[in-house]
């Protein structure tokens, strides 16, 4: 990928899955991608 803005996106990418993944794992309890090595 030659996108010079690349890190950045990627960067704001992983900052949703993260926040994602904390309501998800919120909302269901048991399920947390913390353990899963995700």
């Amino acid at each position: 990928i030659n996108d010079p803005n690349f890190p950045e996106q990627y960067q704001r990418l992983l900052v949703r899955l993260d926040y994602l993944t904390k309501l998800d794992t919120k909302a269901s309890g048991q399920r947390n991608f913390g353990y899963s090595g995700f």
